[in-house]
């Protein structure tokens, strides 16, 4: 079994779409979509708008990185800034590589998906 989701601003184009398609395979329509491949969806066919967004992988990213307390910000250090490695620092930790390669491959993710704010910000 498979899925598949379809958009398209006109319902006769959607309705010939999915006729052409139950021709070919075996289907069944599960109506409007309200979570797809992790992703919500929230439709306003008023406005005829699409939100599509990332909350609940967002809060398990944040939980998991001990992080649901921390306050947001455009860019948590001045662009230019230079880092330094402090050779004698008694009070420096090493990163855990592990650790860290997870937190920023979660955030590429979302970035790619659907948060291309957070993309450029850790590109």
């Amino acid at each position: 079994m498979y899925d598949i989701l379809i958009a398209c601003q006109s319902i006769m184009l959607l309705e010939k779409i999915k006729a052409s398609l139950s021709l070919k395979f075996e289907m069944v329509d599960r109506g409007r979509a309200d979570f797809f491949l992790g992703m919500e969806i929230e439709q306003d066919i008023t406005n005829k708008l699409i939100k599509i967004s990332q909350k609940q992988f967002i809060d398990d990213l944040l939980q998991k990185f001990d992080m649901t307390n921390s306050r947001d910000c455009y860019t948590p250090v001045d662009p230019g800034h230079k880092l330094k490695i402090c050779s004698n620092c008694k009070d420096c930790k090493l990163v855990d590589e592990k650790y860290y390669r997870s937190m920023i491959g979660g955030l590429l993710y979302l970035g790619i998906t659907s948060r291309p704010d957070i993309y450029i910000y850790i590109s």
